[in-house]
C-alpha cells in the first residue's frame, strides 16, 4: 500500500456548524453572541471544534454508547 492510502483523511468541520455549536456551548443568545469580538469568541470556537472532532473520531472508530 502506498502512503496516500494509509493516511487517515482529516476533514475540517463545517464553519457554520462550528459557530452554531460554539454559541450553544457558550449559553449565549444570538444577540449576545454577535456582540462578542473575534477574540472573545475564540475560546468557544476552539471548544466547539474539539467537541465536533471528538464526535467524528468516535463515530469513525465504531464506538457505541453503553445502555
Amino acid at each position: 500500500m502506498s502512503e496516500e492510502t494509509e493516511t487517515i483523511e482529516k476533514t475540517a468541520p463545517d464553519r457554520a456548524l462550528v459557530k452554531r455549536v460554539a454559541r450553544t456551548l457558550s449559553g449565549l443568545d444570538m444577540k449576545s453572541w454577535q456582540a462578542l469580538s473575534k477574540d472573545e469568541r475564540k475560546p468557544h470556537l476552539g471548544k466547539a471544534k474539539k467537541v465536533l472532532n471528538t464526535i467524528d473520531r468516535f463515530s469513525k472508530s465504531g464506538a457505541t454508547s453503553e445502555e
